[in-house]
């Protein structure tokens, strides 16, 4: 049914159609769509002018971004040229060290970033830390060579680790004074002052590694229970003599109370026997009628006399339970031997004797034990660490003119401290920077150390990034860097390098060129619609083409009339783009082709196809038919079979027509008789 030429009323909006307009009108009105262009045309041009709208729009957005592109190369070429003009003021050496940017490499740049930039940016920073470390020479010197700012620098390095070292021994001082003003307002108290400094040393000595005045008091009253002498020379020969003979008085006390357990048990055994036979002669008595003995000795006796006599007073000795006393003299021995029995007594023993021998000794430890037996028991040792005691020694043994018998150790303690304190006095005023009065001298240190790194990082870059054939060369470090420094600003500021010169071009290109195919674009759909109006116009318009249709219409009742016998309908019509047919001798309106049956639907399908295919005069000249009159009874389809061999003979179609109902091709072939025309050809249900 010519479904090829469907689409030809939209082809009218393609550049270069070259086509007869009225004829393809005609042609798209006889195809399976017959009322549809009129409400094309106008949906046609709704479209061309939203995808012109459309089109408008992506050139405008094109548009701005070509231009904003070209902006950024003229901002580009701009930076390129404040740069170069900002390198004229650049110090020799520095023109010398950084890549100086010029229009001739201007069209060479290909990188995102260019490189005269990176070096730039590479400078400005090493600059930039350089400039840190010449505000650190307290100087308002605006330039120097090379070498003389490099041996400006080593001075202030040199300068500055003088100061480090002479901070870091005044903060060890002032360390040292606060822990010596704390052993000395713990020395400086009833019973310390009273002691001997020696003892008194040793007294701290044991307090830092955990021994208390109770475990002292404890010792004492075990060492008066002994029998014999503590005959030592050394604490260490103390510990060991003492702990001996502890443990032969604890050995002592425990074979005691095993003698004393041993007679318990023996006691409990005899009244035990008692009982029983105090029970057996009982029982002997309730059972005898006379007696004239006893019965456990033999002895003269009367049952009477038995039961009556009573038990001699003496008769058991006195119980031997061990006493309370031994049982905490045993307890205290253990706790003495537990506290000589710590590991701590191997270092006091060792500190003592060795490393403070100069200080005190085993007669300081056995006044210590002296006091411990008259000091209440609320009284403790002065609390100290290992470390207070370690600096309180050495510091003892370090200082001229002092005897430790003259005084008690507090006040030693106070004239070692006066002592750090003139030191430390001495450090400051090499220090000028630090006020005592006003800072923290380990916030000094910190302030210069800083400094100290910020300087040797300026003096390795110098030496490690400019070749010494620039050295005697003067150079503002200051003024280059503010320079590199602004120009980089102004060009990220402006976004400039976002990116190449060459991408930038080739982006610009691109967008100039799609433009071009957009704008190309837009001109099509306004020449189709001015194509598609012409077109319209030409074929005169609705009215002549309500005519047109009423034509071929005409056609398609006299073929469907001789398809469809007898004659039930007159006319067969197109109202409101609908077909319809009205009945031979009904008053009725037209009725739609559903009520038809099928064999009539079936005939006016045929007479429709039929036009389409004669009335077109471009029509092609062939004609598929398969199964064609399936619904036809046989007069029509005799009728149908004369239209068809007048169409192959006299209008000159090709047709092809299948069925698979043998009587259907026996009629045609009898309707054709012999003729070379004619070509009937049987196939294979296989293929």
């Amino acid at each position: 049914m010519n479904y090829h030429e469907a689409g030809a009323t939209t082809r009218f909006l393609e550049t270069g159609s070259d086509q007869d307009l009225e004829e393809t009108i005609q042609r798209y009105l006889y195809g399976d769509k017959l009322t549809e262009a009129r409400d094309e045309k106008e949906k046609l041009e709704k479209e061309a002018y939203s995808n012109i709208s459309d089109l408008e729009d992506e050139i405008t957005d094109l548009e701005e971004q070509r231009s904003t592109k070209e902006q950024q190369l003229e901002k580009i070429q701009a930076s390129y040229s404040k740069a170069t003009t900002a390198a004229g003021n650049l110090s020799s050496v520095t023109r010398k060290l950084v890549q100086v940017p010029s229009s001739t490499n201007l069209e060479d740049e290909t990188e995102e970033e260019p490189q005269w930039t990176e070096s730039w940016r590479l400078w400005e920073d090493r600059y930039t830390r350089i400039q840190i470390g010449i505000n650190t020479l307290d100087t308002t010197q605006p330039s120097y060579t090379i070498e003389g700012l490099q041996t400006a620098f080593e001075k202030k390095i040199s300068e500055l680790t003088t100061q480090r070292e002479i901070l870091g021994k005044i903060e060890r001082l002032e360390q040292e004074i606060a822990t010596l003003q704390t052993l000395r307002n713990k020395f400086d108290t009833s019973p310390w002052d009273t002691l001997s400094s020696s003892s008194t040393f040793a007294a701290a000595i044991l307090s830092s590694r955990g021994i208390r005045l109770s475990d002292l008091q404890l010792l004492a009253d075990e060492l008066g229970k002994l029998e014999e002498p503590i005959n030592a020379d050394t604490v260490a020969e103390w510990v060991t003599t003492v702990e001996a003979q502890f443990e032969n008085r604890r050995a002592k006390l425990e074979a005691r109370k095993v003698a004393l357990d041993d007679d318990t048990e023996h006691q409990a055994n005899r009244e035990e026997l008692h009982a029983e036979i105090q029970t057996l002669t009982d029982q002997f008595l309730s059972i005898s009628e006379s007696i004239a003995y006893c019965p456990a000795c033999y002895a003269n006796q009367t049952k009477k006399s038995l039961r009556e006599r009573e038990q001699p007073t003496d008769f058991f000795q006195e119980k031997n339970e061990i006493p309370n006393a031994l049982r905490s003299h045993l307890a205290s021995v253990d706790d003495a031997l537990t506290i000589l029995g710590k590991d701590s007594w191997e270092d006091i023993s060792h500190t003592i004797d060795a490393r403070y021998g100069s200080i005190c000794g085993l007669a300081d430890l056995r006044e210590l034990l002296s006091f411990a037996i008259g000091a209440s028991r609320s009284e403790t040792l002065p609390t100290t660490t290992e470390d207070s005691v370690s600096l309180l020694g050495e510091r003892l043994q370090e200082a001229d003119g002092i005897r430790l018998e003259t005084a008690d150790l507090a006040t030693h303690i106070q004239k070692i401290r006066e002592a750090d304190e003139r030191k430390r006095t001495e450090g400051m005023e090499r220090v000028p920077r630090y006020d005592p009065g006003d800072e923290y001298v380990g916030d000094v240190i910190q302030d210069v150390v800083e400094h100290l790194d910020k300087i040797q990082v300026a003096d390795s870059l110098l030496t490690d990034h400019i070749p010494s054939i620039h050295w005697d060369d003067e150079i503002d470090i200051i003024s280059d860097r503010r320079i590199l420094e602004q120009t980089l600003n102004d060009i990220e500021e402006s976004s400039a390098l976002v990116n190449s010169v060459t991408s930038l071009r080739e982006q610009i290109t691109d967008y100039e060129q799609e433009i071009e195919k957009v704008t190309a674009d837009k001109q099509d759909w306004e020449d189709g619609i001015k194509r598609l109006q012409q077109a319209f116009s030409q074929t005169g318009g609705k009215k002549a083409f309500n005519e047109h249709i009423e034509d071929h219409m005409s056609a398609i009742t006299t073929l469907f009339q001789a398809f469809q016998r007898p004659y039930e309908f007159d006319e067969v019509l197109l109202e409101d783009d609908t077909v319809r047919v009205s009945r031979r001798g009904s008053a009725d309106d037209s009725e739609p082709v559903e009520k038809m049956s099928s064999g009539q639907r079936a005939a006016l399908g045929l007479a429709i196809f039929m036009t389409n295919n004669l009335a077109h005069p471009t029509a092609p000249p062939v004609m598929l038919l398969d199964e064609p009159v399936a619904h036809l009874d046989d007069i029509n389809t005799v009728s149908f079979f004369n239209l068809l061999i007048s169409a192959a003979t006299e209008l000159d179609r090709q047709i092809l027509f299948a069925t698979a109902n043998e009587d259907i091709a026996n009629l045609l072939k009898e309707k054709i008789g012999d003729s070379d025309d004619f070509k009937s050809i049987d196939l294979d249900k296989a293929h």
